[in-house]
């Protein structure tokens, strides 16, 4: 069955990074859960390996961007990324 789920990537100085957005395990207790990506250009690679590896994707089929925004800091994007579930 495939879902979806929509993630915020942030590309800052001090590193870049992605946060799943209203999922029980991928968000953490308190929704503060940042898991770091070390290569921008590989970003599916990158996110479907945090979800595969947390068991909460069998594999991503899908990363749509969504939004870009700007600040003084850098950048940040959010995508919808579609996914199979773990079986």
């Amino acid at each position: 069955m495939r879902a979806s789920i929509v993630a915020i990537f942030t590309n800052y100085p001090t590193g870049k990074l992605v946060h799943f957005c209203g999922h029980e395990v991928l968000t953490g207790s308190n929704n503060n859960i940042w898991f770091p990506i070390f290569d921008e250009i590989t970003l599916f690679q990158e996110i479907e390996k945090i979800m595969i590896s947390c068991r909460v994707a069998h594999n991503v089929t899908h990363i749509e961007r969504i939004r870009r925004g700007d600040n003084e800091n850098g950048y940040f994007e959010d995508y919808r990324i579609t996914y199979n579930l773990a079986v």
